[in-house]
């Protein structure tokens, strides 16, 4: 390819030569033209652009539908409760006219005491209308408005994704892309870490001692952003971010559950609450966003819910003294409950509003938390780890609000304490607490390993970089942190 090595070249190479400028434009510029033709083609870029635009019309579509019968039902409602409103009025008057009548005459028959008797518990039940604020909506409208807003993000903005070819990240084929070093961090438990994607900063709630930190690392230049050291007296176990807010919060063995807010890009950590009420250690926290609420559960009795607006607690979910509850907090968005695993053996699923039991179920172990459950909206099925090498998944009937046993995941690594799933919900990666990574692809059922041994002894803390193609898994016992494209 190159005229000096040419002469080196015996005479049937001499043959098969050809100059530099050749070989690239019969290699490289051919395909790139045939690409700008075909893949690249204003045509092509024309038809992308038709189905973007023809998806965004139907979504809207879709939206003001469900809006238009969150209009109807308002309207509706508040032409019943006018015409409930008339009925009363109507009531009272009859019931003043009759007291009148009987105070005002000495012949009263049982007849006009039974009517008048009648009228007062009518009423009595009537009022019960006027126990509204006037400040909020009906809680009946409120729920409708909430649903709706859970249909689009559970059903329509899922299919829109899907339509504009949004790629879910492939477990399987995650190779190490670089890692870093958290200087002063001797490991990240759990799910202490979580990414703030337009920031592109990994929090990360460290260990050092007993003490518990939180770090913002900026991931595109690769730098220690903002540190603020020491804020829990003991390890953090569970750190979330809320974007809504744009909060961090934490939650810590001091049983204490931490808020900060996220200002300057990231350059500055400022505490904005504590929340204090659990007396045992606060294992995990979950952010309910159509509710505006946290919701936080640990060693002690009872899950409890907290304000994010007014930074204070709400309500308490009694859990009739079962103790010891671990790993994340599912959550169910369609029929509002939150679900818990208890050591004891058994997950048990709460409403949100009553704070009754919806229903519970055994995991068929004893004696072991439950790490890492959540809910998979898209294939109905909840998942958790809840025993050593063991992953179980149920599937979850909407109509019966009941739970039938799915698949039981046996693994390499003794503790998948996290577990990732994917966009499309077609596969599963989770920890070892071992030097390595596993993957799970519900299509194929097979289970696949990522090796990291030369950079973490025990995996934890797994983050999926939403966006970004990547994810971040944090050592156990050192400050070392992977990231994996």
């Amino acid at each position: 390819m190159c005229p000096a090595c040419k002469k080196s070249l015996s005479e049937k190479q001499k043959l098969e030569w050809v100059p530099a400028k050749t070989f690239f434009k019969n290699k490289f510029s051919a395909i790139y033209a045939k690409k700008l033709s075909s893949e690249y083609s204003l045509d092509t870029i024309e038809r992308i652009k038709e189905e973007i635009s023809e998806t965004l019309t139907k979504v809207e579509k879709d939206i003001l539908e469900m809006f238009e019968e969150v209009k109807i039902k308002a309207n509706k409602y508040f032409s019943n409760l006018s015409t409930r409103i008339q009925t009363v009025i109507d009531e009272n008057n009859e019931y003043q006219r009759l007291l009148d009548s009987c105070l005002g005459t000495q012949q009263v028959t049982s007849a006009d005491i039974k009517k008048l008797v009648d009228l007062h518990l009518i009423l009595k039940d009537e009022l019960k209308l006027f126990d509204l604020s006037p400040h909020t909506l009906p809680k009946n409208l409120k729920r409708e408005a909430e649903t709706t807003f859970t249909k689009f993000k559970t059903e329509i903005f899922p299919k829109m994704t899907e339509a504009l070819n949004i790629m879910a990240v492939d477990f399987s084929r995650l190779k190490l892309d670089s890692t870093f070093k958290l200087a002063l961090s001797e490991g990240v438990l759990y799910e202490a870490s979580d990414f703030i994607p337009h920031l592109n900063l990994l929090a990360l709630g460290y260990r050092k001692g007993q003490q518990g930190s939180l770090a913002l690392w900026d991931i595109g230049q690769n730098k220690l952003l903002q540190t603020a050291k020491e804020i829990h007296k003991k390890w953090i176990n569970h750190v979330i971010w809320v974007e809504q807010k744009n909060f961090i919060v934490t939650c810590s063995n001091d049983t204490k559950i931490k808020v900060f807010a996220v200002r300057n890009k990231g350059h500055l950590l400022k505490e904005i609450a504590t929340f204090r009420g659990h007396k045992n250690l606060v294992r995990c926290v979950k952010y309910i966003p159509e509710e505006d609420i946290l919701i936080s559960a640990g060693d002690d009795p009872n899950l409890k819910v907290w304000d994010l607006k007014k930074f204070k607690r709400t309500a308490t979910i009694n859990t009739q003294g079962q103790t010891n509850m671990d790993g994340s907090l599912a959550y169910i968005p369609q029929h509002k409950l939150i679900g818990v695993g208890f050591r004891a053996g058994f997950i048990r699923f709460y409403h949100i509003y009553e704070r009754t039991v919806a229903f519970e179920f055994k995991t068929g172990f004893t004696n072991f938390y439950t790490y890492a459950l959540q809910y998979l909206p898209k294939r109905k099925m909840l998942l958790g780890r809840v025993k050593e090498n063991t992953i179980k998944l149920w599937s979850y009937s909407d109509e019966k609000k009941c739970i039938v046993d799915e698949k039981v995941i046996t693994t390499k690594g003794t503790y998948p304490d996290c577990i990732l799933v994917n966009e499309d919900e077609s596969q599963l990666i989770f920890t070892s607490r071992d030097t390595f990574l596993e993957t799970y692809d519900f299509r194929t059922q097979k289970l696949t390993v990522i090796n990291l041994s030369s950079h973490i002894r025990k995996t934890n803390s797994l983050t999926l970089l939403k966006g970004k193609g990547k994810v971040s898994v944090c050592d156990y016992t050192s400050g070392t942190v992977c990231l994996l494209e």
